[in-house]
């Protein structure tokens, strides 16, 4: 077992007493050994706490003088992040707490300690500051305000976002009453909204005020409301845009179809190539216009996932069947007997296995494998293999952002793709409350994969009311 030393300051007016605490942490236990420095005085301890490192403290607050308090106020100050364990007299219980109320993390009678109750409390007080440290730095990370008071309405901590809302900064606010209704003394009035929440601060009962400047809020809210709106016109937009586009697109490309039907007289070879060029280019402008509105309705919610049960094994073997005569390559399904059915948007699930399966043949040398099989936590897998010459491997991460095309060695119809196939993919699978990944094997093709919760399982779709279907668009060339 690996020996760990735990390193104590010791500021113990009586040397007798200070000789008994040393006796009682003498020794290894369980691995565990400590080292105690002493001060009999305030200033040596100081003095001390500001030349070596600590992990705890013991101080007994019947200091001669009287300042044992004090001693522990110095402390805290030098240094806020160090355990406390006080010290009191036997019958002095009230010193004991005012010290826990103050920042102590545990405090032991003298005269009744023995070799486990100290230990015990040692390692309870750094466990308990360890705890306080994670919950502070979360507080203070907080962009609401958060002030702690105790049971007695004093405040015990106070966040940035505290002193922002309340117009006042900390050392105004720590060990004085809160002041309903919960501003500073001689801050302006602000409107504020206020939540109340118990907590556990310092092992003592307290409430957590959590402060919201109503004029942020409402300031937020326009934001909100303003992108909103944005969001609308943006898809209005689009929408205008698609339309305007898609029937002069439409007329050329009836065009091109009459030209190459010989309606205009029998073209020459080398008109048949320019039409076909021409088609080619068109084609892909309208895919590109279709995967934009796509992934715009996807993004702005306006595409709804019309969940429910889906049977993945029939769905899977009907679009492997529609793709059977597309190419030259061999395409085969692998689907695990008794595969779960699947909650989920049977035309959303198609266009990401369409888009999958189109990427997979423009890259695949000769062979593309369709996959399915249950997974762990109620989730059901999906693989789509193809042998292609792979992703250069500092382009894996980019695989599903928005309008990234990847060029690599093909051996299918590699048509340039629009780059935003598996951008819609991702979205797609991940409103289902599922996840998509590559694997990638340079020079011996990609798998990609992707889970969606089975029937019943804990993850549903993100939205279940209503049903958009999207036209299956073109993946990107990666």
């Amino acid at each position: 077992m690996e020996k760990t030393t735990t390193r104590i300051l010791l500021i113990e007016g009586s040397p007798d007493d200070a000789s008994v605490i040393k006796y009682l942490l003498a020794g290894d236990e369980a691995g565990q050994s400590y080292e105690v420095k002493d001060a009999l005085r305030l200033a040596a301890g100081s003095d001390l706490i500001s030349r070596d490192a600590f992990d705890a403290a013991l101080v007994n607050l019947a200091l001669p003088a009287g300042n044992g308090l004090e001693a522990f106020g110095r402390l805290r100050r030098q240094r806020p992040d160090l355990p406390i364990v006080a010290m009191i007299p036997p019958g002095d219980e009230r010193l004991g707490r005012e010290a826990l109320t103050i920042g102590a993390q545990e405090f032991l009678v003298k005269g009744a300690l023995d070799k486990a109750q100290l230990r015990r409390s040692i390692r309870y007080a750094m466990e308990r500051k360890r705890s306080m440290k994670e919950l502070e730095s979360l507080l203070l990370g907080d962009p609401s305000g958060k002030v702690v008071v105790d049971g007695k309405e004093i405040v015990r901590f106070v966040n940035p976002a505290a002193e922002r809302v309340l117009q006042a900064p900390a050392e105004a606010l720590l060990g004085k009453p809160i002041h309903p209704p919960a501003k500073a003394p001689g801050a302006s009035e602000i409107p504020f909204d206020t939540r109340i929440d118990p907590i556990t601060w310092n092992g003592e009962p307290s409430r957590v005020m959590t402060f919201h400047d109503a004029r942020r809020l409402e300031s937020l809210k326009a934001e909100i409301a303003s992108s909103q709106r944005t969001v609308e016109l943006t898809n209005q937009f689009l929408h205008r845009v698609s339309h305007e586009l898609r029937n002069p697109l439409t007329v050329v490309k009836t065009a091109m179809s009459c030209l190459k039907s010989g309606m205009a007289g029998s073209p020459s070879a080398q008109q048949l190539k320019f039409i076909d060029m021409a088609s080619r280019n068109v084609d892909r402008q309208i895919r590109m216009l279709d995967d934009l509105l796509d992934l715009a309705r996807i993004q702005s919610g306006s595409t709804k996932v019309d969940a429910r049960d889906v049977d993945l094994r029939e769905l899977l073997s009907e679009i492997v069947e529609e793709y059977q005569f597309v190419g030259t390559h061999k395409l085969d399904v692998d689907l695990a007997p008794g595969l779960p059915r699947v909650t989920g948007d049977p035309d959303l699930i198609a266009q990401v296995v369409r888009n999958l399966l189109d990427n997979a043949l423009r890259f695949a040398r000769q062979h593309v494998l369709v996959q399915s099989s249950p997974a762990a936590r109620g989730e059901v897998l999906v693989n789509v293999i193809d042998d292609g010459s792979g992703i250069p491997k500092d382009r894996v991460a980019e695989v599903f952002d928005q309008f990234v095309q990847i060029n690599r060695p093909s051996g299918g119809k590699a048509y340039k793709g629009t780059g935003l196939g598996l951008a819609i993919c991702k979205e797609i699978v991940e409103r289902h409350g599922g996840r998509i990944w590559v694997e990638n094997s340079a020079g011996k093709g990609c798998r990609f994969s992707f889970l969606l919760p089975s029937v019943g399982a804990r993850n549903p779709p993100v939205s279940t009311a209503g049903s958009s279907r999207m036209a299956a668009a073109d993946a990107p060339r990666r």
